[in-house]
């Protein structure tokens, strides 16, 4: 078994088989979701099905668009500083660009838990 950083403290990704089947954590700080991912994107193989923190089972290929939805941060960021709250930073569909590729549900948690981080200097 192979493990990467998790983005739950105490809670790192696993890999049951290495390049078959892993698990990854999805929450927890910005950060560790970023360690996560980028973990997980390094151990899979093209046939790795992934079973992430909530969710569907998925694929390296899969996860790839939500890896790059880090960055809408500066645009969350922005909005933070204009004094936009989190109902704003959602209505203002700052994931746009991934809609097709990350489901509505994953596209608002990251936009709810970037705001809340970045709000809150985490």
């Amino acid at each position: 078994m192979q493990e990467v950083p998790g983005s739950n403290p105490g809670g790192p990704t696993k890999f049951l088989k290495p390049k078959e089947v892993g698990l990854y954590v999805n929450g927890g700080t910005l950060k560790g979701a970023l360690e996560a991912l980028d973990g997980t994107m390094k151990l899979a193989g093209p046939n790795t099905r992934l079973i992430p923190g909530h969710g569907t089972f998925t694929n390296r290929t899969d996860i790839v668009p939500y890896r790059d939805l880090i960055l809408v941060q500066a645009k969350v960021q922005r909005m933070i500083k204009d004094g936009k709250r989190e109902q704003e930073a959602l209505a203002a569909k700052v994931t746009a660009a991934y809609d097709r590729e990350v489901p509505a549900d994953q596209r608002r948690r990251f936009v709810s838990m970037v705001h809340s981080q970045l709000k809150g200097g985490k």
